[in-house]
């Protein structure tokens, strides 16, 4: 019989695993915690000899309770808590699964003896090949996004270890630049890419989250998708890799396309998630219902996605020797009438007109569609005026990115140093980038989130930022 499988050489290398000791062990009137002094994706291997029977109970966690014990609960929503019954030997402690941690505790039986605790880390090799240096506090901040690229780049670069474990495509394409400008190397995010376009036979928009059974779709993850297989041709100029990928995102514009109005513009487009930002009290007050199906209408982020996309897929086209899909001049000129406000200057929401947020005006400008320059100053003062953190750290790449493009670089530089931002994550004792600018900012944050790690890209001198 034949295999129903065919087995490759592995594109990208296998992962880095090494122990790393603890740089500190405090006792305690229950046992041990154990601080390894960075946050990191890995396993707790423990020796420990006792009775047959004794039960060490372990908790890991990413921080600490105000008592000093390990919050093992985890903001996350995930409980790091588990039981290990010794044998009455000497026992070694090998988990399957890897957790993202940075501290442990062990709650132990009288008499039990610990002979080691390590920490098994594991993750892609990293070299930084990007020359990125910077002083003070904004080199803290890269060395913090250069920390969370490290050990959080795995097989793949989810969106964080703890919770979903998976690989978001809106995540990784912040992430995933990052790690191609660290590493000068393209081979990673390659792979990465394909591993979403094979998600093509599900829908042709592709899935959000590749090689996982979770089954979601994000409207706004697949029109940002073009410009990072653009970004990743124009890093490495392999033509061959971009004719592979086109087939795919022709794909994607014919599923987007079925959503199409008389005007050009996207509506009701039902079938997947409008996110615009996230979590949603990021959002600036954006005026639209974006409710599960969105409501009906049309509004802005998504359309201002939808002309960033045919820029994107038109250039793709161009290089694979084939015609442009459309003509992106007069889905912005109905982009216009529908969402500039003549009275304030800048792009609304919906087309009442009733309210600008700021996420309204971010891709505009991001994608040189602002046909004045009075419109672009406009908006690069509502962006100075609102800050980077009035909008989600997913978005302040794109908000930084818009700048750099538009000749603001040192504006975008400022903002890096908000007060609020990433020297906030510091100051809350971050060894990795969170999923938001503070523990406090979420109901559920991940304290190890690549898609926090805009500074690499943004300080890069080496590449496109978008």
């Amino acid at each position: 019989k034949f295999a129903d499988y065919v087995l490759i050489p592995s594109p990208i290398k296998p992962l880095d695993v090494y122990y790393a000791e603890p740089v500190s062990a405090k006792r305690t009137e229950r046992g041990v915690i154990y601080d390894f002094g960075q946050e990191a994706a890995g396993y707790i291997e423990i020796a420990a000899e006792g009775k047959s029977g004794d039960v060490i109970t372990i908790r890991q966690g990413e921080e600490l309770n105000e008592d000093g014990s390990v919050r093992y609960e985890l903001r996350a929503n995930c409980v790091y808590e588990e039981k290990w019954t010794l044998s009455g030997k000497e026992d070694l402690l090998d988990q399957f699964d890897y957790k993202a941690f940075r501290y442990a505790e062990l709650i132990l039986p009288e008499n039990v003896r610990i002979i080691s605790v390590k920490f098994k880390i594991r993750h892609y090799p990293f070299c930084d090949n990007s020359k990125l240096y910077e002083v003070g506090e904004l080199q803290k901040v890269v060395e913090l996004c250069k920390n969370t690229i490290k050990y959080g780049t795995q097989e793949v670069i989810a969106d964080c270890y703890t919770r979903e474990k998976g690989q978001y495509l809106g995540d990784f394409c912040v992430s995933g630049r990052a790690q191609a400008i660290l590493s000068g190397d393209t081979a990673f995010v390659k792979k990465c890419v394909l591993d979403f376009c094979r998600s093509a036979f599900i829908t042709e928009g592709l899935m959000s989250v590749s090689t996982s059974s979770y089954m979601q779709e994000i409207a706004d993850y697949g029109l940002i998708f073009p410009a990072f297989v653009l970004w990743i041709y124009k890093t490495d100029g392999d033509a061959s890799f971009l004719n592979q990928i086109e087939p795919y995102i022709y794909g994607q514009y014919e599923y987007f396309s079925a959503f199409k109005n008389r005007s050009g513009l996207l509506e009701g487009l039902k079938t997947q998630w409008n996110l615009v930002d996230w979590p949603d009290n990021f959002r600036d007050g954006y005026d639209f219902p974006l409710t599960k199906p969105v409501g009906d209408g049309i509004h802005n982020v998504i359309n201002a996605l939808w002309i960033g996309f045919l820029i994107s897929v038109n250039e793709i086209e161009r290089i694979c020797g084939k015609p442009p899909v459309e003509n992106v001049s007069s889905v912005t000129d109905a982009f216009y009438r529908a969402f500039y406000d003549e009275r304030t200057g800048l792009f609304c929401d919906n087309e009442s007109k009733t309210h600008s947020a700021v996420h309204s005006n971010i891709f505009p400008l991001l994608f040189g569609v602002c046909r004045k320059d009075d419109l672009k100053q406009r908006i690069v003062d509502l962006i100075s005026r609102k800050g980077v953190t009035s909008v989600g750290v997913y978005m302040a790449y794109f908000m930084l990115a818009a700048l750099v493009k538009n000749g603001e670089t040192e504006l975008a530089r400022k903002m890096l140093l908000e007060d609020g931002a990433w020297l906030n994550m510091i100051k809350e004792d971050a060894t990795t980038t969170f999923e938001v600018w503070g523990k406090d900012k979420k109901w559920n944050t991940s304290l190890f989130h690549p898609w926090a790690v805009a500074p690499i890209i943004i300080l890069s001198e080496n590449t496109e930022v978008y």
